[in-house]
């Protein structure tokens, strides 16, 4: 998807949400704001559940829709559903293995510029820095405040 510019600050929106597996995983959602605003809601296995608000800098807000583009997650697939493990076999032999099993948790990003969205649905096998991306959201959001009730939002922030 080929992102169209200019877009006002005040239309994008970037939201992670991650569901539940059948074991003791995090759910929540966790939406950013053009404005700055935060807004967490926490569903089930997390410290606190419900609706939290906070705040965050528009440049940093920038800066990781800027992380979005360089990794390309507007070209990426809309979904991941599978991933691949490399395994010994009996025989010595190294094979590769397409798994998809069903009990993981899984992750939806949603980044928004008001006339285009892009979703992208990473239940297993996404790349590694679209993990990277979904990490990054919850730093920048402060998330584990929420979700563990360890420390505020990291003041360092790497992209």
């Amino acid at each position: 998807m080929k992102i169209i510019y200019p877009f006002n600050i005040s239309d994008l929106q970037i939201k992670l949400s991650r569901g539940v597996s059948f074991g003791e995983c995090p759910a929540y959602e966790v939406a950013l704001f053009g404005n700055g605003e935060v807004i967490y809601n926490g569903f089930s296995n997390v410290l606190i559940t419900g609706e939290q608000k906070s705040e965050i800098d528009i440049i940093d807000l920038v800066d990781l829709f800027t992380y979005a583009v360089e990794i390309g997650f507007f070209e990426m697939k809309n979904e991941y559903l599978e991933g691949e493990q490399i395994m010994i076999g009996k025989d010595n032999t190294i094979n590769l293995w397409t798994v998809n099993p069903t009990d993981q948790p899984y992750y939806d990003i949603m980044i928004s510029t008001g006339n285009q969205i892009k979703k992208v649905h990473d239940y297993l096998g996404g790349p590694k820095r679209l993990r990277n991306l979904e990490k990054t959201i919850d730093k920048l959001a402060g998330s584990d405040r929420w979700i563990k009730g360890t420390g505020e939002k990291d003041e360092l922030m790497e992209f």
